[in-house]
């Protein structure tokens, strides 16, 4: 019989493999503009896969001090079903975006704004997933370093979000009415009132 840590290790690098593989992107074939984006997220984003993973590794096979646990072992199941509904969320969202797909820290402009599928409930559900899959790996590892790279991705996602979708709204008229009545991140919940 495996033993849980091993399936749990497992089941981690398999998300994480997942998530890179939906998450990378060739754009030599569309030769799309580039948008203003945070120089310092391509860096950003490559410490917190690397960081998260390190953090999550050891606290499955350590109880040391200096990973701040905050839960108990009971936590890894709902975790990772949040890991999983993310992997699939994101899967849905590179659908539909297709040839439009950029990653924030290499925005590129887009052909047309996406309407359909995932992006008739919220605008940026590739920003959601990646959050719903750090608060997933949060509850697995219990660790609070996890809380500190959820911050700075959610900071940086906060701002590429906003840079978007200034360019969206000057590139195309109908997006704001798509912002009137499609939330930003959360379902159901607007920031902007129509």
């Amino acid at each position: 019989m495996l033993d849980q840590n091993l399936v749990l290790i497992i089941f981690l690098s398999s998300i994480a493999l997942a998530n890179r593989a939906l998450y990378y992107y060739d754009d030599s074939k569309n030769n799309r503009k580039r948008i203003d984006s945070l120089g310092s997220f391509n860096y950003i984003h490559k410490y917190l896969r690397f960081s998260t993973l390190l953090v999550v590794f050891f606290s499955i096979f350590s109880d040391n001090q200096y990973l701040y646990k905050l839960f108990n072992p009971g936590y890894i199941y709902p975790g990772a079903s949040l890991c999983a509904i993310s992997i699939g969320l994101l899967f849905i969202a590179r659908y539909n975006l297709s040839k439009n797909y950029s990653p924030c820290y290499d925005m590129k402009a887009p052909k047309d704004f996406i309407q359909h599928g995932i992006y008739r409930i919220v605008r940026h559900p590739i920003y959601l997933s990646n959050l719903i899959l750090l608060i997933g790996v949060f509850l697995i590892s219990g660790s609070s370093w996890i809380l500190l790279n959820l911050s700075i991705l959610s900071i940086y996602y906060g701002i590429s979000a906003f840079k978007e979708e200034k360019y969206m709204l000057k590139r195309f008229p109908k997006y704001r009415e798509y912002k009137a009545i499609t939330s930003m991140f959360i379902p159901g919940y607007k920031l902007v009132k129509k």
